[in-house]
């Protein structure tokens, strides 16, 4: 009996072993069989006393096919994890432009269950604006000094200049001013009135830009059209003279800046005319008898003289951006 009963442990245990996949639940076996069969003989007298091996054995399958099935139950639940954490990784990627399914590397969903998400629309960027153009109406003082001229100053200079910015360094502009200068013929005992339009391109070239108070340098090119007449008449008729010249000019000034397009700008500008456009005669302060002739000669020399001298005048202006 003894060896009938050895006999279907050796197969019993030699079943469970092939049916476990796990290397832990093979040592297991092993281990409790060589147990079983090192165990004492079992004494029966009507009662078991003690546990028979096949009891061993039975309790022994137990725990290998509870343990199996936690085996199984973990592996299921570790496949259903990877699926989802999957799942995610693909919704992510769709929701950022990439396909489902493809190997691009993305953030993994760390929680099983995602947590409500709140999505909040970026507020509209204003662009500031590019201010590039700017004019600048402004008033001033004018000062004649030469030969014939002295100190003759202007009764009203008033102007205004549109300006490009072609970087942030350098602006060119174009402009007309208007100048108007009332003084006395001493021979004539006379008053000359006299009128100026200038015509003028200019160009600027800022020493600072990062700042509100900003000077620059300029250059500027200007055409001239200035007309001289007595106030009073000589046989009913006007007594007047005309003339036209080129002249140049450099400046340097400042503009403060108070708002984004706004700002003040004060500049001095001293010029000279490259050109002429009346004649000199010999008239100017002679004794001579006064004459039509002799009077227009007079004014002509004073415009002669209003030319050759030197030039400067003092602005400020009001600065609009646009």
């Amino acid at each position: 009996m003894k060896a009938l009963m050895t006999h279907e442990m050796k197969i019993l245990v030699a079943t469970l072993a092939v049916v476990s996949s796990s290397a832990f639940a093979q040592d297991y076996l092993v281990s409790e069989t060589e147990e079983i069969l090192n165990s004492e003989q079992i004494d029966i007298d009507g009662q078991f006393r003690r546990e028979s091996a096949a009891d061993k054995v039975e309790k022994m399958r137990k725990r290998l096919e509870k343990q199996n099935e936690e085996m199984v139950q973990k592996k299921i639940e570790d496949i259903r994890i990877k699926n989802e954490q999957k799942l995610a990784t693909d919704l992510k990627g769709a929701f950022n432009g990439q396909a489902i399914g493809t190997d691009q590397e993305v953030d993994t969903v760390e929680t099983v269950q995602a947590a409500p998400q709140t999505i909040i629309a970026p507020a509209p960027i204003i662009e500031e604006a590019d201010y590039k153009n700017a004019i600048i109406p402004f008033l001033g003082i004018k000062q004649y000094e030469g030969d014939d001229i002295d100190g003759f100053e202007s009764e009203m200079n008033a102007g205004i200049t549109f300006e490009n910015e072609i970087s942030n360094r350098f602006r060119i502009g174009i402009g007309a001013t208007y100048t108007t200068l009332d003084f006395t013929d001493t021979f004539f005992d006379e008053e000359i009135s006299t009128r100026n339009i200038n015509l003028n391109l200019t160009g600027k070239f800022f020493l600072a830009t990062e700042s509100s108070i900003r000077p620059y340098l300029g250059l500027g090119l200007g055409y001239n059209r200035m007309n001289l007449e007595y106030d009073t008449e000589l046989s009913g008729e006007k007594l007047e003279a005309s003339g036209s010249n080129v002249n140049g000019s450099g400046s340097v000034g400042v503009e403060f800046a108070f708002a984004k397009n706004l700002g003040l700008n004060i500049d001095f500008t001293y010029s000279r005319a490259l050109t002429s456009g009346f004649d000199e005669n010999d008239t100017v302060g002679t004794g001579t008898f006064i004459t039509r002739d002799n009077l227009e000669d007079r004014l002509e020399n004073y415009g002669n003289a209003l030319e050759e001298s030197n030039v400067a005048a003092l602005n400020i202006g009001f600065l609009i951006k646009f």
